[in-house]
């Protein structure tokens, strides 16, 4: 059913993200799993339960 949609979304592996930053300077944590990017230290909830929440990174221009 999923195939037949109008809006079909495929996450990224993380070396396919990583690629979109080429020519770029990754901000540290660098690319991670979303819930990893610079998380909340004042957030002392349980870990995220999510199976896979995809990739994420911020750059800037070198």
């Amino acid at each position: 059913m999923y195939e037949k949609s109008v809006a079909q979304v495929r996450l990224r592996t993380r070396r396919e993200v990583q690629a979109l930053f080429h020519g770029w300077e990754l901000v540290e944590p660098g690319v991670v799993w979303i819930p990893d990017w610079r998380p909340d230290p004042a957030d002392a909830g349980p870990a995220f339960d999510i199976p896979n929440a995809g990739y994420a990174g911020v750059a800037v221009k070198l």
